[in-house]
């Protein structure tokens, strides 16, 4: 399962909870009582085989490389 990162209102730093989505993130974040500013995925704990491809400029716009 993915962490993701938690960032609070009036908060420098984030706390990371271990979820399979971020609605679950959420309701673990709430438990603690603070506002939340935004949810996002810790890239470093995805299994590389469940990231999407990194598509180059030229492939996302549909041209070929050649």
């Amino acid at each position: 399962m993915p962490d993701f990162r938690v960032f609070f209102a009036g908060a420098a730093d984030a706390l990371l909870f271990n979820a399979r989505s971020p609605g679950e993130a959420r309701a673990k974040a709430q438990g603690l009582g603070r506002p939340i500013r935004k949810i996002k995925l810790d890239r470093e704990t995805v299994d590389p085989c469940h990231r999407a491809p990194r598509l180059t400029r030229r492939e996302l716009n549909g041209k070929p490389s050649c």
